[in-house]
């Protein structure tokens, strides 16, 4: 299993854009300590995650189900 980790450090004023390609749902978790999912974004079987602060984004291709616990 994989854990993505992305930490309070990641809010540097610039806006981020990580693109995961080989999340598992139900297998990898995605750790964002005090960070937090400000909005979720379904695309074409992938999703969009953008984070508070400076509005950095995580997409993860091929994961579909918004309610993953891996990183709620």
């Amino acid at each position: 299993a994989d854990v993505f980790i992305f930490k309070s450090a990641s809010q540097d004023g610039v806006t981020d854009f990580d693109i995961i390609a080989d999340f598992q749902s139900g297998v990898d978790k995605l750790a964002l300590h005090d960070r937090s999912i400000f909005d979720v974004t379904q695309h074409a079987g992938s999703l969009e995650l953008t984070l508070d602060g400076d509005g950095d984004t995580i997409l993860l291709l091929g994961v579909c189900d918004v309610n993953d616990p891996a990183f709620f």
